[in-house]
C-alpha cells in the first residue's frame, strides 16, 4: 500500500511499513546540515580575510610579511583543518546512518518473507546484505553504477575512522606516505574521490568535499531505489 505524503523534502510516495519515509527525512536533514555548515564556515573565513585586510592597512611589506606569519596558523585551521573536520564528521555521518536503514530494510525483509533468519556468512555488513538480499531478490541496484561507488564510500570511511584520516610518518619514511596511498588507491575502483594533503612529516587522505554531498544522495539514492524494488517483489501496492 502507498501513502501519500507532501512535505519540504518532495516526498509523494512512501511505502507502509517500508522506511523510505525516514530515509528522505534523516537525509534531509544531513543536507540542510551540510548547507549551514558551508554558509558559517565561509562567513568565518570571509570576516578573518577581511579582519587581515583592516589590521594591515597602513603596515608595510615587513611588518605584513611578520603579522601573516604570526597568524598562518589560525589561517590553517580556518582553511584546510575545519574542513577537514567539518566533511569527515558529515561523512561518517552519512555512512552510519546509510548502514542503520540499510539494517532495517533488511528487518522489514524477515519480517515479511517466510526464511526469516540470517546465515549469510561475510567479511562486513555491506556485504552481508547484499548476500542476503540478492538470496531473496534479485535487484537491478546491485548492478550498476551506485553499488560500486558505496563500496568505495565505505573503504574510504573505514580508513578516516580506523587512522583518523592522518597518516604520521617515522624519521621522515616517505615510504610510508608511498606506501598507503599506493594501497588505498588500488583498493578503489574511483581513484579521483579522494584528496591527499602531504608535507615532509605527515600527510592528510580524506574525501574531496564536493564528494562528500555526492556520497549522501548516492546513499539516499540507492536506499530508496531498494526500497521501491523490494516493495515491488514483495508485490506491494504501487
Amino acid at each position: 500500500m502507498i501513502q501519500n505524503e507532501k512535505d519540504k523534502s518532495g516526498i509523494k510516495e512512501v511505502y507502509i511499513g517500508m522506511p523510505s519515509l525516514s530515509i528522505e527525512l534523516d537525509f534531509l536533514d544531513i543536507k540542510e546540515y551540510c548547507f549551514y555548515q558551508k554558509s558559517s564556515l565561509l562567513t568565518i573565513q570571509n570576516n578573518f580575510k577581511n579582519n587581515v585586510l583592516e589590521k594591515t592597512k597602513g603596515m608595510n611589506e615587513k611588518q605584513k610579511s611578520m603579522y601573516y606569519e604570526y597568524l598562518a596558523d589560525e589561517r590553517w585551521k580556518l582553511h584546510n583543518v575545519f574542513p577537514l573536520l567539518q566533511w569527515n564528521t558529515i561523512f561518517v555521518t552519512s555512512c552510519s546512518l546509510f548502514e542503520y536503514h540499510l539494517q532495517q530494510i533488511q528487518n522489514f525483509v524477515i519480517n515479511h518473507t517466510e526464511n526469516q533468519t540470517i546465515n549469510e556468512e561475510a567479511s562486513d555488513f555491506l556485504s552481508q546484505f547484499k548476500k542476503f538480499i540478492s538470496n531473496k531478490f534479485q535487484l537491478n541496484i546491485f548492478n550498476n553504477k551506485i553499488w560500486s561507488d558505496i563500496k568505495d564510500f565505505k573503504k574510504i570511511r573505514n580508513f578516516i575512522v580506523h587512522n583518523a584520516n592522518e597518516i604520521k610518518l617515522c624519521d621522515n619514511d616517505s615510504s610510508t606516505m608511498q606506501n598507503v596511498k599506493k594501497r588505498l588507491l588500488y583498493d578503489l575502483q574511483r581513484k579521483d574521490l579522494i584528496e591527499i594533503i602531504e608535507n615532509n612529516t605527515f600527510g592528510i587522505i580524506t574525501l574531496k568535499s564536493f564528494e562528500v554531498e555526492n556520497a549522501i544522495n548516492t546513499f539516499e539514492n540507492f536506499l530508496l531505489g531498494s526500497c521501491k524494488e523490494i516493495g515491488e517483489k514483495l508485490d506491494l501496492e504501487l
